[in-house]
């Protein structure tokens, strides 16, 4: 009886089989023509229908006409948002031996001009005009030009944003958009509501457990009765995120609880874990693979500091470091550091074995500058120098030192900045008075100037300047406080500390004097991937206080950034382009590394 069951659903299943059926084609290539105003990238980001590409291991993607249509749709639909409701989308297929080759033709046709953009306002709102009228033509709303629908939305966004910046944060906004296509105009038609006029009240916290409510009113940035304005509150929030203590901070204007004008703003805080333990990994090929584990509590006192440790290991270092920061420091935005730590690092021409302690204050003065100033002492001792001046250069060195520097940082962003600079100077000085047995004073200063003319180019300059001179009694310094250069954070082309001085086995005896600079474009080339071309300059001089501009070495080179939330994985190809006639290294360098050169 089992068998005949068997056998019956067999049949079942073979007569249910279609007889026949071909498995759809390999889809080997699609090749786009007629598009201008797009281009074929976009156009191939909002396809269904793929290609088979250099990903071996992946599945290969097989013709789907139902997938193609969509695409038609699609492809038409971004010709629409960039204003070109005429074009019209051909998709044909050629086929053979199993494999298709997908052709997308496009006509464009003309786009749709702006013929006016209207803004209604009441009368006592009249005077505004001028100020909104250019907030929608920066946008890219402006009679003459093509519209776009990504300009039109942008328009909307910061016309209620320009409002909000001004006392009125419940504007309301009307707008719509009148197309002929047959015409190829379009009349846009904007109605702004301000609302009631509001000025900022108290600031209320939800959500805190850990950290009294005293410090993080620290940082906020409005007066009670001062007009209401959203950037305000942004750079309130971008403080309280900046100590670290929150997973989430939201700031909301309570619009039902005003008070004779007096709008109060609700704070809404998630906090992190008190203690929590991160671990890190990178790599680059000077330093290779490295690891850092940190263990971090915070809010110990309810102060929102935080009370780290850190050990780390590369190829070329390891050591750890505990070290301990308070905001709002005896008074308000004076932040506070204490660290201790050990490194033991290797260089190219010798090794040091440095433990330490320093203590740091950071102090704003005015809008973006800021004090900083510290105190260093610490314990080197230099081991396996290949080029030692003096037979007893191997030994222990104290070193006390206070320094101070200003710092003015107007970047758009960190790790990844394309507009904004940043300018830093710093001096440091060791005398003998203060317990140093190395005694020297050193002058830092750097400059760095990102510049974006259009959404896809960043142009990139930098200058560096170092002098360090020795002090009374101290006639030559030891080599790990001189100064060396080359590398991926330095002139790229040169190998790490090769660029300079060096001894007649061509490993680098440093120098005293150092001079740097890059320019750099910067531009995209698909998706999270980006393209770099760089020139970079370098002079490193035995002597303090010395530049000869015959010793100056350039290079020049290519380079591809893939951008991640730690910052963009960098990989660099420099050349030299007037090589020292003593170098023992090749004239072409690579770099790999996390993080922008500069």
């Amino acid at each position: 009886m089992l068998k005949l069951v068997l056998i019956g659903l067999a049949c079942l299943a073979l007569s249910a089989a279609p007889v026949g059926a071909e498995e759809a084609p390999v889809v080997e290539s699609i090749d786009i023509s007629g598009n201008s105003a797009v281009g074929s990238g976009q156009i191939l980001e909002v396809m269904e229908t793929k290609a088979a590409g250099w990903k071996f291991w992946r599945q290969r993607p097989r013709l789907n006409r139902s997938a193609l249509g969509r695409d038609r749709e699609a492809i038409a639909q971004v010709y629409q948002n960039e204003g070109y409701y005429q074009a019209r989308v051909e998709a044909r297929v050629e086929e053979k031996a199993g494999r298709a080759r997908v052709r997308i033709e496009i006509e464009e046709g003309q786009p749709v001009i702006i013929k006016r953009v209207n803004l209604a306002l009441s009368s006592q709102d009249e005077e505004w005009r001028g100020n909104l009228t250019g907030v929608y033509q920066r946008a890219g709303l402006k009679e003459g030009l093509v519209f776009k629908l990504t300009a039109y939305r942008r328009a909307k966004v910061d016309l209620i944003r320009a409002l909000a910046e001004q006392g009125y944060p419940a504007a309301k906004l009307g707008a719509r958009a009148e197309v002929s296509v047959r015409l190829g105009l379009v009349e846009v038609f904007f109605k702004l509501e301000p609302g009631p006029e509001l000025r900022l009240g108290e600031a209320v916290f939800e959500g805190l457990k850990e950290t009294h409510q005293s410090v993080l009113e620290n940082e906020i940035t409005w007066r009670k009765g001062q007009y209401f304005d959203v950037r305000v509150l942004e750079k309130t929030q971008q403080g309280l995120l900046k100590l670290g203590l929150f997973t989430s901070v939201r700031l909301e204007p309570l619009l039902d609880q005003v008070r004779g004008g007096l709008a109060p703003v609700k704070i809404s805080l998630v906090e992190r874990s008190p203690h929590s333990v991160s671990v890190g990994f990178g790599y680059g090929n000077e330093d290779q693979f490295r690891i850092r584990v940190t263990q971090s509590n915070r809010s110990l006192l309810g102060l929102a500091d935080v009370l780290s440790a850190t050990a780390f290991y590369s190829a070329r270092s390891y050591g750890g470091v505990v070290d301990y920061r308070q905001p709002h420091f005896l008074s308000r935005g004076q932040d506070f550091s204490l660290g201790l730590g050990h490194q033991d690092r290797e260089e190219v021409s010798f090794s040091n074995r440095r433990t330490f302690g320093q203590i740091g204050l950071q102090r704003p003065l005015w809008g973006d500058l800021s004090l900083r100033a510290g105190y260093t002492l610490e314990v080197d001792r230099p081991y396996d120098i290949a080029t030692a001046r003096t037979p007893d250069e191997a030994q222990q060195y104290w070193v006390s030192a206070p320094a101070a520097g200003l710092v003015l940082d107007a970047r758009d962003d960190v790790l990844d900045p394309k507009r904004g600079f940043l300018l830093n100077t710093r001096l440091e000085a060791a005398p003998r008075f203060l317990g140093s047995e190395v005694a020297y004073y050193q002058i830092d200063s750097g400059f760095r100037r990102y510049i974006s003319p259009n959404d896809w180019l960043t142009l990139a300059f930098r200058v560096d300047l170092s002098t360090i001179d020795p002090l009374e009694p101290t006639d030559d310094l030891p080599i790990f406080k001189r100064l060396f250069s080359g590398g991926g954070r330095s002139v790229r082309g040169y190998p790490y500390q090769k660029l300079g001085p060096l001894d007649a086995d061509g490993r680098p005896i440093g120098g005293l004097s150092l001079i740097e600079g890059s320019l750099e474009a910067r531009f995209p080339i698909w998706k999270e991937i980006r393209g770099v071309v760089f020139t970079d300059v370098g002079h490193l001089a035995e002597t303090a206080w010395t530049v000869d501009f015959d010793q100056f070495h350039y290079t020049a080179g290519l380079g591809l950034r893939y951008g991640t939330i730690i910052g963009p994985l960098r990989l660099d190809l420099g050349w030299q382009l007037n090589p020292p006639p003593e170098a023992n290294f090749s004239p072409f360098q690579i770099h790999f590394s996390i993080g922008q050169a500069f």
